[in-house]
């Protein structure tokens, strides 16, 4: 079990939705959000101060196919607009310097998805849809960066091979990819199945954590939940990775299957299964959304609201 005490806990009426997340630095998380004029903003919140960078060259949100792509890197926050440009912040600095993205060998129609890439070197996996577009990337495409000369460019891309899924039934598409992370030359990534139908109204078939090649042929199994749709229950659970490479957040869709709508965290480190026990003030729908040094970031999900928590030993 974690248990977690409050540090520091922010009340907004500025924020919308939340859409991804990120660390800046072991004490400084960042968020993708949207705010109530519908403009993209990164929110930045650390200990000491919560502010707002409002990123209006992205437009609106209902305006966009791309979805903007929130990272971190040496010292930088990024944000990949699109498949040709990424915007980089440095620390303090709130007008970015724009970076574009060299040798285009993405399909010709994709769409970027929300899901942060984690990564502890200078390449990222960013996930994207094409030919099928739900709402979930089921493509991880290899972005190189290097921050300091301001270039990038695209390496590869790939998505998982559907033989490794027991549970996989429709062949025509690869499982969907809810993130990815890049360490030690190893590529993981958490998948929440391959159901083209809506998870809300019909739930997942399958959900897995694992390790792939860049090719996307599956090298180990971390955490399988088995065939999901054994029984007229609805199941489902996503999964994203912590930016201190730690941890798999793992948050279940539903709040009457055997999760009972509890989040739990898998750690890489033990391969354990943890519980979260959440001070009682931060109400009924807490949700860690990231991780790093001692700090554990938590959005609370009925008041829109911000807390950062610490373990308790």
């Amino acid at each position: 079990m974690i248990k977690l005490e409050i540090v520091k806990q922010y009340e907004t009426d500025h924020v919308e939705y939340l859409k991804s997340s990120t660390t800046f630095n072991e004490s400084t998380a960042v968020l993708l959000t949207i705010n109530k004029e519908d403009k993209f903003d990164l929110t930045f919140v650390s200990e000491d101060e919560m502010y707002f960078i409002t990123l209006e060259d992205l437009g609106s949100f209902f305006d966009l196919s791309d979805k903007p792509v929130l990272f971190s890197m040496n010292n930088y926050v990024g944000v990949i607009k699109n498949s040709t440009e990424i915007y980089l912040y440095a620390i303090g600095v709130r007008k970015p310097e724009i970076v574009t993205i060299n040798n285009p060998i993405l399909p010709a129609a994709i769409r970027l998805s929300y899901e942060s890439p984690v990564s502890d070197s200078d390449a990222l996996a960013v996930c994207f849809e094409k030919d099928y577009y739900s709402g979930q990337g089921r493509y991880l495409a290899f972005l190189n960066l290097d921050t300091d000369k301001k270039l990038a460019n695209w390496e590869s891309w790939m998505n998982l091979d559907t033989k490794t899924f027991t549970y996989h039934r429709d062949q025509k598409y690869p499982p969907k990819i809810d993130s990815a992370m890049l360490k030690k030359d190893d590529l993981y990534i958490f998948t929440s199945g391959g159901m083209t139908t809506s998870v809300h109204k019909w739930g997942m078939d399958y959900f897995a954590l694992v390790k792939s090649t860049n090719k996307g042929v599956v090298t180990e199994t971390l955490l399988d939940s088995g065939d999901l749709t054994r029984d007229q229950k609805k199941r489902g659970v996503n999964g994203i990775f912590s930016s201190s490479e730690k941890y798999v957040l793992l948050t279940p869709v539903f709040q009457n299957d055997e999760w009972e709508g509890k989040q739990k965290i898998f750690s890489l480190e033990t391969e354990e299964l943890l519980t979260i026990e959440f001070p009682r003030s931060l109400g009924k729908y807490p949700q860690v959304i990231d991780h790093y040094g001692n700090y554990f970031w938590v959005y609370l999900r009925d008041k829109k609201h911000f807390a950062i928590c610490r373990e308790i030993h």
